[in-house]
């Protein structure tokens, strides 16, 4: 299992749930986040403050297909400068 974070600048997590359905993925979680970055030249876009995350914990395969999905096939629209992270899920608490 694995658990993703999916990164976008606000407003555009309708589209990344759109994207996890099209996944068959059962469910997420949206978090409003802030995001700042003082001169950040390492990375190749634009950093907004407003951002949404989406977790959502998926199997390994799965969890494949939507970093592809994300970060491959620029499924989500340019100004959401989505970024996918997945994690290896070690202990569920519940």
């Amino acid at each position: 299992m694995k658990l993703l974070y999916i990164i976008i600048n606000g407003g555009f997590s309708d589209d990344v749930l759109d994207l996890l359905d099209k996944a068959n993925v059962g469910g997420a979680t949206v978090v409003p986040a802030r995001g700042w970055a003082g001169k950040a030249d390492f990375l190749p876009m634009h950093i907004e403050p407003a951002k949404e995350i989406v977790f959502s914990v998926v199997g390994n395969e799965t969890a494949k297909k939507i970093g592809d999905m994300i970060n491959g096939e620029k499924l989500l629209p340019n100004e959401a400068n989505g970024l996918c992270l997945s994690l290896e899920e070690q202990t569920l608490i519940i």
